[in-house]
């Protein structure tokens, strides 16, 4: 986990994960979790008239967090 960012490892790390097949699953629910709450946040932006632009920057970070994972654990393999 030396590899993670601050917040995958402050997220993994009490989970004491030990195999990769793990930590894999547990990245994928994180994921599922984020694209969940991103979808959530739409709906209710649409239904409120939100921000488009803060939601478009609100997007980009996520996008980013996502692609940063991804390039850490290619790092890892």
């Amino acid at each position: 986990m030396g590899g993670l960012n601050a917040d995958l490892t402050e997220t993994l790390y009490p989970k004491s994960i030990t195999q990769a097949e793990e930590f894999f699953k547990e990245v994928k629910l994180m994921e599922e979790a984020q694209m969940m709450a991103r979808a959530k946040r739409e709906k209710v932006l649409a239904v409120i008239g939100g921000d488009s632009e803060e939601s478009e920057r609100e997007d980009a970070k996520e996008t980013k967090d996502e692609e940063e994972l991804r390039g850490e654990l290619m790092r890892m393999d």
